[in-house]
């Protein structure tokens, strides 16, 4: 049987072009679950967070920076992770400013085996 003239049938698009959308829809998916990770890591509580040091300044540094913030209410086996609580509003910019990377969630270092300090 010939082939049929004057058709420009093809079945798939150029591979350029599934590349490029597939490129474009997973980068969308990572935007939207780095938006949804970040929302849920996010304080409810504005008087008590977890606060992320620097891994380089090792427990004592860290833990001192957190006490003259606030009281240290838990701690992770990751010597730069450390809850705090205070009574002012503004703990998570003060902590930011002492040197915290991040302010986190309390309840994501319970996740990580963290226990209340005595």
């Amino acid at each position: 049987m010939p082939a049929a003239t004057g058709s420009s049938f093809s079945a798939l698009p150029p591979r350029r072009e599934v590349w490029w959308t597939w490129g474009l829809g997973l980068g969308v998916a990572l935007l939207g679950l780095a938006l949804r990770v970040a929302v849920s890591l996010a304080p409810v509580d504005p008087h008590t967070v977890t606060a992320a040091f620097p891994p380089t300044w090792g427990a004592e540094r860290s833990f001192l920076v957190a006490a003259g913030e606030g009281e240290i209410v838990g701690v992770a086996p990751l010597p730069f992770l450390v809850t705090v609580s205070d009574t002012q509003p503004d703990l998570a910019r003060r902590l930011r400013a002492a040197g915290a990377i991040a302010i986190l969630h309390p309840s994501l270092v319970r996740l990580c085996g963290s226990r209340p300090r005595s």
